[in-house]
């Protein structure tokens, strides 16, 4: 992987099409900016972030856009997240965006009968979080 300016943007297809430019402008650029800057993430933006960092397949800790790859291994932190009798690893910045995201990928509904509740641990403090 090629390093950019950002240690947090390497370029991994160097037949890309796209900028450097190009990726900062995507939404994952535009918060990877605003991280940079120091300003803080609306729980919005975090459950976005913890989303596509769950969705893709390509890094568990990073966004890829157009041959770049955001990370955001410096805010994300590990989770084991328990719900029926399953058990998995979520990289989230907090607590609320792990519920939120398995919430939204196993279509769960807190006010059916059959509600199971979520388990959610941080697996960095080694205690329930």
């Amino acid at each position: 992987m090629a390093m950019t300016k950002n240690p947090m943007i390497f370029k991994f297809n160097e037949n890309t099409k796209y900028s450097l430019e190009d990726a900062l402008a995507s939404k994952a650029g535009q918060l990877r900016t605003k991280i940079d800057k120091g300003e803080s993430l609306t729980q919005e933006e975090m459950n976005w972030l913890t989303n596509e960092c769950s969705s893709n397949t390509f890094s568990k800790k990073g966004i890829p856009i157009g041959g770049y790859l955001i990370y955001f291994f410096d805010i994300l932190k590990p989770f084991a997240v328990e719900y029926d009798n399953h058990l998995s690893k979520v990289f989230a910045p907090n607590k609320e965006s792990v519920f939120n995201f398995i919430e939204e990928t196993y279509d769960i509904d807190e006010n059916q009968s059959d509600y199971e509740p979520i388990d959610v641990y941080s697996l960095t403090l080694l205690e329930r979080a």
